[in-house]
């Protein structure tokens, strides 16, 4: 098959998130035999593309990794480019020159982003010859704040107009942007939610239809060296924390909690880039001088291996909704336990609290705290942990739960036009 995947952005420039689960599909479905091409923005300023111009569009066609990639971008940038589903920048003419060698031979669109991407997406839905997949990776859909927190970064759980309002946006934009959310949801043929956490979120808020299901993310062990034979030193727990220096992923919470124990074997390891330097200048003074914090900061994706060779405990305390986490499952493949907050939605999907690892309630340094004593006290907890996670999925199963999806919908749509 002749298969889209539409993503806002992609490697080399972003390489973390939904654009890591857009390349782990593209090379896994390729390997199955499948031609793809990756359509996405180019939100950098970077000079490492030579694009081509039509009208107000910028376009640059190059391979990565083997994969067929379009970028996208404007010359003059709306800018509530991340704010509107649709925008005015739309060109059909343009885009009908820019796809024209591709435009033919489709058989699957498969969104899985569709920020900055909506006048591309708008452009395959008014064709209405191909069958087309969206997977929900976060609820930029429902809050253009991505995550659902309020301006105060607290969790925003009653998804109303008035709550927008608070974040500074205005009631007829909201408005706009609720129903054009609407008309993309109603105009494709199958979601798909990485987790029954996000689900929940599209079902309270009506923004569903009745073709989905949920198809967890997969990873791609090839880059993994997983130790098995590896045994917890009694001794010493090190304690991880790995992903963004952003508040909402809510280190804060963690170094708070940490600072609450006393014990001097044991210490916390955080590895990640830091994206915000405000947060990062408060991390900094709320973890003084307390030599068992260290940080790594920025890591490649080749050295994750490493990483969790030398952490006991992986710890996500994001104060956010999060529909997935990769880094988390990361922490599953290789046999770490994991505590992490009742807003991740892997940690629904593989922690069973008590028995593999710990849930703890957003927020709460008391809750997060009265786990990690838990665990300090009884330090054979690990070793019980480790023996009952639940591995996470491989690449080749996701992609192979895709196929058949992309099949089913491929027979449905020809169905329909020929007996129309």
């Amino acid at each position: 098959m002749n298969i889209i995947l539409i993503v806002h952005e992609f490697f080399p420039n972003y390489y973390t998130g939904t654009a890591r689960v857009c390349l782990n599909l593209a090379e896994q479905l390729r390997k199955m035999g499948h031609k793809i091409t990756i359509i996405t923005y180019e939100p950098s300023e970077s000079n490492i593309f030579n694009y081509k111009s039509i009208n107000n569009i910028l376009w640059h066609e190059d391979i990565y990794k083997d994969i067929k990639i379009i970028r996208i971008k404007y010359q003059n940038q709306n800018q509530n480019l991340n704010f509107e589903i649709f925008n005015d920048e739309y060109d059909e003419t343009a885009l009908n020159m820019i796809f024209n060698n591709i435009i033919n031979d489709i058989d699957i669109i498969h969104i899985l982003h569709p920020l900055r991407m909506g006048n591309i997406i708008r452009f395959f839905i008014s064709k209405q010859k191909y069958p087309i997949i969206l997977t929900l990776t976060d609820a930029w859909l429902i809050c253009p704040r991505v995550c659902l927190f309020k301006i105060d970064y607290s969790i925003c759980n009653n998804f109303e107009i008035k709550n927008c309002i608070e974040c500074g946006y205005k009631e007829i934009d909201i408005k706009k942007r609720i129903f054009d959310s609407k008309f993309l949801i109603n105009s494709i043929d199958y979601m798909i939610f990485p987790s029954k956490l996000l689900e929940t979120i599209f079902k309270k808020n009506k923004l569903i239809i009745n073709n989905y299901k949920i198809i967890n993310h997969g990873l791609d062990y090839k880059y993994f060296k997983i130790n098995l034979s590896k045994k917890f030193n009694i001794k010493n727990i090190n304690l991880g924390y790995v992903g963004p220096i952003l508040r909402n992923k809510g280190l804060h919470i963690l170094i708070q909690t940490f600072k609450k124990i006393k014990n001097q074997n044991i210490y916390l390891k955080i590895y990640g880039e830091t994206f915000d330097e405000y947060y990062m200048s408060l991390i900094k003074r709320l973890y003084g001088k307390d030599k068992r914090i260290k940080f790594y900061g920025k890591y490649n994706y080749n050295e994750i291996s490493n990483i969790y060779s030398n952490i006991d405990i992986a710890i996500f305390p994001s104060t956010c909704y999060e529909s997935y986490s990769l880094s988390l499952i990361e922490a599953l493949a290789h046999k770490v336990p994991v505590i992490a907050s009742n807003t991740i939605g892997a940690s629904w999907e593989f922690i069973k609290n008590g028995q593999n690892g710990y849930i703890f309630e957003s927020g709460d340094v008391f809750d997060l705290y009265n786990k990690l004593v838990n665990i300090i006290e009884n330090p054979k907890l690990i070793e019980e942990f480790k023996e009952n996670i639940i591995i996470p999925p491989r690449i080749e199963e996701e992609a192979f739960y895709y196929e058949i999806l992309y099949k089913y919908c491929l027979s449905k749509k020809n169905d329909f036009n020929n007996n129309t």
